[in-house]
């Protein structure tokens, strides 16, 4: 992937430069804060994957669910037909199969994105054995790292906007709904609508909750990402004080952002872009595929 040979490039340059007054606690601030912008980003993805798969696959591809089914499936079994366990087994984890399979197919670009992420994160990995960083590398990791920062909040305001519907599932409490009112109207009692209607609202706010937290794991990582630019572009003037306020704001970022309101989200996505599009640095830079060489790297 070119993006992991542009990263193996920034470590020889970082790892080639001269060390004029360069400290291990500065070094080891900046690698610290790159790699919880990397963790963040993976965290994200996999957020918006799992969402992804259970929009696709229903409710049964969630993990815990499935378990949970399996183990029922494995105990009956095993107590009223124990000549079947094995066909019982094969069958109760078919879904992890099914999920994987989709993973590796229609998903298979998240995987290199997480890589993406990992690889700019590693670029500094080795930093705290001792460098300064020169202007021209400075400008290569800001270009790698601003697009990397933009994609996260890019994908933030395009979940808010257009939130994962679970079809599947949708589709399941809409047909509970209507036979459930048919069941009601036969009875002429409103006791067979009552469940499916608490059903299919506690489906929407779930809808709505794992969405709005995919948003703030995007939001979170957008955030890191634009701290952590900071952090590259002052390194060599900064003192450690400041430095380290720095890093605290990227590694705090996330403690409490599952609680902001949808409106609070979308704020903290446009602050990040804001804040992107303002630096001279970044001018033409942002708008590029990730897999393509800023010429600030060449």
């Amino acid at each position: 992937m070119q993006f992991q040979r542009l990263a193996k490039s920034l470590v020889v340059l970082l790892l080639t430069l001269p060390v004029f007054g360069c400290t291990e606690e500065r070094a080891l601030a900046l690698k610290t804060a790159a790699e919880s912008f990397g963790n963040k980003a993976s965290a994200a993805i996999d957020t918006v994957v799992e969402l992804s798969v259970r929009a696709s696959l229903g409710k049964q591809a969630t993990e815990e669910v499935s378990i949970d089914r399996a183990k029922q499936a494995l105990l009956l079994t095993q107590k009223n037909r124990p000549d079947q366990l094995n066909a019982v087994i094969t069958e109760s984890f078919k879904w992890l199969q099914e999920r994987e399979a989709l993973r590796r197919t229609a998903y298979a670009d998240y995987d290199k994105l997480k890589a993406a992420y990992a690889s700019y994160a590693a670029a500094y990995k080795r930093l705290p054995e001792g460098s300064l960083i020169a202007a021209k590398d400075i400008a290569c990791s800001a270009a790698l790292g601003g697009r990397l920062t933009k994609y996260m909040a890019d994908a933030g305001k395009a979940l808010s906007a257009a939130p994962v519907a679970l079809i599947w599932e949708t589709a399941e409490g809409r047909a509970a709904l209507a036979a459930g009112a048919a069941r009601a109207n036969t009875i002429n009692q409103e006791k067979p609508i009552d469940e499916p209607v608490r059903a299919y609202v506690a489906l929407l706010k779930e809808q709505d909750r794992i969405n709005a937290e995919a948003v703030a794991k995007l939001a979170d990582a957008a955030e890191a990402g634009a701290h952590t630019l900071d952090l590259i572009e002052k390194y060599n003037d900064i003192s450690i004080a400041d430095l380290l306020k720095g890093l605290r704001r990227v590694l705090v970022v996330g403690d409490s952002s599952l609680s902001f309101s949808s409106k609070a989200q979308i704020d903290r996505l446009d602050n990040v872009i804001g804040k992107l599009n303002s630096k001279p640095a970044l001018t033409g830079v942002l708008a590029l595929p990730l897999n393509q060489t800023p010429i600030e790297c060449n």
